[in-house]
């Protein structure tokens, strides 16, 4: 029986075929090389693509990284504003509650349209019980605002001055919301010791549903 021929498979041998497969091989027909040269240059334009590809992901994710970082500082002082505004939230929520209570104490204390019209009545029984006697007593025209209207009363009154702070004093417990103001002193003209007080006393009162309707429609033609 023959033996078989043995097959040694060396360095030197296959650098030999790689070079004898380089030879004669034209650049501009890469498809008629032989295999080996396809196949190098086949790798070697992969790795090339596969680098181009992994510069341009690299690149846009590099850019979003460094966007990222910037919106994160801005959130960050963003969270640090809103967090040292918050920090008085609740003594703004409990002042809020208080302004309210204060408030809805203030509208319940407005008069209606028949308790301002009998606040007349009211100051001039004062005076009269301090013996003070009425010069003038008169009321303006009613001012009206968002939900209340004002109605300034000008008043004159003659007589002592004790009785006159007494009739202030009166005047300032009555139950209706009033204010005073713009008051003078002076000696009155008959000469018996005598002074006059001159002086404006404000009240307040409720609009009525009519005069709500009337202020909305005024309010909303202005604003067209």
């Amino acid at each position: 029986m023959l033996p078989r021929p043995a097959h040694h498979f060396t360095l030197a041998r296959l650098r030999a075929a790689l070079q004898a497969q380089r030879v004669g091989l034209e650049l501009r027909k890469p498809w008629a090389w032989p295999l080996v040269p396809q196949l190098v240059l086949l790798v070697l334009v992969s790795a090339l693509v596969l680098g181009l590809v992994w510069i341009v992901l690299l690149q846009g994710c590099w850019q979003q990284w460094a966007a990222e970082q910037s919106r994160e500082g801005d959130l960050r002082q963003d969270y640090q504003r809103k967090l040292l505004r918050s920090a008085g939230l609740a003594a703004v929520s409990t002042q809020r509650d208080q302004l309210g209570q204060a408030l809805a104490a203030l509208e319940k204390n407005l008069s209606g349209q028949a308790e301002q019209e009998a606040l007349l009545s009211d100051i001039n029984q004062v005076g009269l019980r301090r013996g003070l006697q009425f010069e003038l007593l008169r009321p303006g025209k009613p001012l009206a605002q968002n939900f209340y209207a004002e109605l300034p009363v000008a008043v004159r009154v003659v007589g002592r001055y004790q009785d006159m702070g007494g009739f202030l004093a009166d005047v300032a417990a009555l139950p209706h919301l009033v204010t005073l103001g713009n008051i003078s002193l002076h000696r009155h003209g008959s000469g018996e010791g005598l002074l006059s007080l001159d002086g404006t006393v404000k009240t307040f009162r409720r609009l009525d549903p009519q005069e709500l309707a009337a202020q909305a429609a005024a309010n909303k033609k202005a604003n067209q």
